[in-house]
Parts: structure tokens; sequence; C-alpha cells
């Protein structure tokens, strides 16, 4: 359940007992979280999302669901539904020396009609079936998780060299897809 009119937002979880209230104008903001443990893994990988969300929006930001990666100064914005690989490719990159600025949810700002991403978060999602892809990776499960459930990454533990900082202007959009190949294990890329 959420309410907001530019002044104010609103927002209540019940599945997970959490709510969220801010007063835009004066920069006040609150969050009643019932149980920690309840809390669930998104949560953890992008805290506060919905008050960041609001506040942001009042500043000319939006928050999108994608991943954004960088070589060179130029940057790729990888988009796509849950489950389409843009956490395992931005991954790949930060492990190969291209930057990382975000995966799952970054921060966009429109400059004229180029868009400008920022980093926000820095923890990734990931399938468990594409860790295998990373030996020695080191993710975190909670306890209570189902076993597709997405586990969490936090790359400033693992790849802290590949986190960019500042923005970045994307020069291109690309939609990564998983899908299986008959005979075929490793990634590709199909042009």
């Amino acid at each position: 359940l959420k309410a907001e009119n530019g002044e104010f937002f609103a927002m209540t979880q019940p599945a997970n007992r959490t709510s969220y209230v801010a007063d835009l104008q004066n920069r006040n903001a609150y969050c009643e979280i019932a149980s920690l443990r309840e809390w669930p893994p998104w949560e953890a990988a992008a805290p506060f999302r919905p008050l960041m969300g609001a506040w942001l929006a009042q500043h000319g930001f939006c928050l999108i669901h994608a991943a954004c990666v960088g070589w060179n100064g130029r940057a790729l914005l990888l988009a796509g539904p849950g489950g389409s690989g843009k956490s395992t490719t931005a991954y790949t990159c930060a492990a190969h020396g291209w930057t990382y600025y975000a995966d799952d949810l970054a921060l966009l700002r429109m400059t004229g009609s180029v868009p400008e991403i920022f980093a926000l978060y820095n923890t990734a999602k990931m399938n468990p079936d594409s860790t295998a892809l990373f030996p020695g990776l080191t993710v975190l499960r909670p306890e209570r998780a189902a076993s597709d459930e997405k586990v969490l990454l936090h790359l400033s533990k693992m790849q802290p060299a590949a986190l960019g900082s500042g923005s970045v202007r994307p020069c291109a959009i690309l939609f990564p897809t998983a899908a299986e190949s008959a005979g075929r294990s490793e990634p590709r890329l199909l042009l």
C-alpha cells in the first residue's frame, strides 16, 4: 500500500511488517521494521529503497531496474526482467576489469536528452545456478531463503577496485537473455 503527493510519502508492506513515512519537503523520513529476521533479502540489498526513490524523484532522479558497467569512461546499461542475466553479466564484467556502477537498481537522471547513471548500492543479486560460474565466489544466503532464491553479493568486499563512483553516461543499452543451449555451458555474446 502506497500513497504520495509530492510532499509526503507513505508505504506499508504487510507481508514483512515494514512501514515507511517521509516528509519530503522537510527531509525527514522514518522506517519501522517489525523484525530484522523477517526482513526480506532484497531489502538488505537495497535498504530504504522506497524512501530513496521518493526523495530522489523530488530531485530529478529515477530508480530503474537495470545494471550498469563501464570501460574506459564509456558505459553499458543492462536492462531486462529479473532472471535475464543482468547481474551475471555485470559481475562477469567487474571480474574482468570493467567498472561496476549498478546492479538491479541504477540511479538515472536525464541531462538534456542523455541519460546519466549514478552508483547507489554496491550489492548484486544473482541466481544460485549462476554463482557456479564463479569459483570461490562468496555469497550471502539468509537462513530462511528458498533454495532457488537469489543470493546477495557485496561488491565492495569481492571486487572493491571495480566499484565506480560519480556518474557515467551509457553509450548503449543491452538486453541480456539467459538461455540454455544444448551442449554449451559457457556464456556467449550474440549480436
